[in-house]
């Protein structure tokens, strides 16, 4: 009982006299701008432990209080002006986690969360601390390899389309285009008669789409029909165009309704 009064009153003397508390080894004062300092190149600080039902039963948390979530596998801490428990930073997968990881995040609500600024300042991406792509805070145009776009789509080098090869085998051949831009045709026509490709609609209004043959043999021979509408000639055309010539090719943009023809090269 004696030993009990001298530990309650020790730990009285500490609370009531001391400005800061040091608690290690070595018997080092606590850091002057401390209330308490610990340190320890064997032992960590274990702060308390709890589930998040038991997280959310706290009574009245003070503002900043801490726990460590051991559903979530994260710190919290209490934020008494939003009355709302906060995560800190962690690399588990947990759905409040307020800073965006390197391998992903979990329960992301679309129209809620994002990644961008909140005010009229560029947003840049860098890869080796160098800017590749900028999109504008007072416009919304993207620059790739630009600065400062002056259009929607800005970029400061070449476009590369990737083609998607159609083999065309019986006349009347449907093609979905979708969301295509760039059709390489062959055909196993051996004759004067051409196959016909029959394309299907755009998927969006302004789409372009490039039709090229890539068959050396000129009697493989195809034309171009459409499944969808009617593709619009200039004046004194036709309703199909002919490919004769590896290399030939067909500019079409998409209207919503039609494909319209914007240019040709090649022989047809």
């Amino acid at each position: 009982m004696k030993n009990f009064i001298l530990i309650i009153f020790f730990f009285w003397f500490i609370i009531c006299n001391a400005q800061n508390i040091g608690i290690n080894s070595s018997g080092a004062p606590a850091d002057a701008s401390a209330i308490l300092d610990v340190s320890s190149n064997s032992m960590g600080f274990l702060i308390p432990r709890m589930t998040t039902a038991e997280k959310l039963l706290i009574v009245v948390p003070a503002d900043g209080l801490m726990v460590y979530d051991t559903d979530l596998k994260t710190f919290y801490y209490y934020d008494a002006i939003a009355t709302t428990w906060r995560s800190m930073y962690s690399s588990a997968a947990a759905s409040s986690l307020t800073a965006w990881s390197i391998s992903g995040n979990a329960g992301i609500i679309d129209g809620t969360d994002y990644i961008g600024t909140n005010g009229a300042v560029d947003l840049d991406f860098r890869t080796n601390a160098i800017e590749r792509m900028t999109i504008s805070g007072l416009t919304g145009f993207i620059g790739i390899n630009k600065a400062a776009p002056l259009v929607s789509l800005d970029v400061n080098g070449a476009i590369s389309l990737a083609p998607t090869s159609v083999a065309l085998t019986v006349d009347g051949q449907a093609v979905v285009v979708s969301n295509v831009s760039f059709l390489k045709v062959t055909s196993n026509s051996a004759s004067a008669v051409a196959r016909t490709i029959s394309l299907g609609a755009g998927a969006a209004d302004g789409q372009i789409l490039i039709i090229m043959s890539i068959d050396t043999d000129a009697a493989r021979q195809f034309e171009v029909r459409t499944g969808v509408g009617t593709i619009k000639l200039p004046a004194g055309g036709c309703s199909c165009l002919g490919f004769n010539n590896a290399g030939d090719n067909l500019f079409l943009v998409w209207n919503g309704t039609n494909w319209i023809q914007i240019g040709v090269s090649g022989t047809y």
